[in-house]
């Protein structure tokens, strides 16, 4: 994996990659200027706070950034989905690319 690459987790994988790129896909939940509340897609919840001039457009978006050492995400790109994304689908593809018994269909 290059530093630029981004692992696709979920919320209770958050802690574990602190300090490295992760996407995350998040249920907005409350907005407080750039900080952001979101419910990940196994139901944890999480802080996110999004570059000044960012905004979100959904109820459902994925972000791309960094898990900080306080297990805050400090996004660098977010992108809006549908408001009817499928957020247990989702945590299902999370949970199979991150099993080691999948490495190979998923590297």
């Amino acid at each position: 994996m290059t530093d630029m690459e981004a692992v696709r987790i979920n919320g209770r994988m958050l802690n574990s990659y602190k300090g490295r790129r992760v996407i995350v896909m998040g249920e907005v939940i409350q907005q407080d200027k750039d900080r952001y509340f979101l419910r990940t897609s196994d139901g944890m919840e999480i802080t996110a706070y999004l570059q000044p001039g960012e905004y979100i457009n959904s109820k459902f978006a994925q972000f791309t950034g960094t898990v900080g050492a306080d297990g805050i995400l400090v996004v660098e790109t977010v992108h809006s989905t549908t408001d009817n994304f499928n957020m247990a689908n989702y945590d299902k593809y999370i949970q199979l690319t991150n099993n080691s018994n999948f490495e190979e269909v998923f590297a």
